[in-house]
């Protein structure tokens, strides 16, 4: 009995030990930029910006809320551009998980925003509805070194919104500084 007794509190000490260890930040409280995809002659410049409400940890469970602004240009006579507020949570899928991606910090982010079909002044006029899934490699110091986005950007006309398009967005995740943003 007492060889069960000191091998359970060896155990246990062996668990409080490991539960101990300090997590490690893995998204610090700062706003960060994003270039989404790659910028085409003639196309849309899409740009993001994420800013948690604090920093996030790579303990297991931390969850942290984000606030976001899609910003969309296109180099068009008369420019075109659209900014999309988003709002969202962000948490660490840590190494070993049972998700298919595991060691990067996961970010959902929704929103819906009022404006035209083209963003021009006399497209078609409704809603959009983004759903959005930001993946971000953990940061060590500094900038942020790869990230992608994936979801969906829901367009309905207000006249007839039997006549939607959905649109997909995938694209890789540039880290640039907010001053282009």
């Amino acid at each position: 009995m007492k060889n069960i007794t000191t091998g359970l509190a060896l155990a246990l000490s062996t668990i409080g030990l490991s539960s101990t260890a300090e997590a490690k930040t893995v998204l610090d409280a700062s706003a960060r930029c994003f270039l989404i995809g790659l910028v085409e002659p003639g196309g849309w410049q899409q740009t993001l910006k994420i800013k948690p409400q604090k920093a996030l940890s790579d303990k297991a469970g931390d969850l942290v809320q984000v606030t976001a602004l899609e910003h969309g240009t296109k180099a068009v006579n008369p420019p075109l551009g659209y900014y999309n507020p988003l709002t969202g949570s962000a948490t660490y899928i840590s190494q070993g998980s049972q998700r298919v991606i595991s060691g990067m910090t996961q970010i959902s982010l929704v929103g819906t925003s009022y404006g035209t079909s083209d963003a021009s002044e006399n497209g078609i006029k409704g809603l959009y509805v983004q759903d959005y899934s930001v993946l971000l490699a953990a940061q060590s110091k500094g900038a942020i070194p790869s990230g992608s986005i994936m979801g969906n950007n829901e367009f309905k006309p207000i006249a007839n919104p039997e006549q939607s398009a959905d649109y997909r967005n995938v694209g890789n995740l540039t880290e640039i500084s907010c001053k282009d943003f």
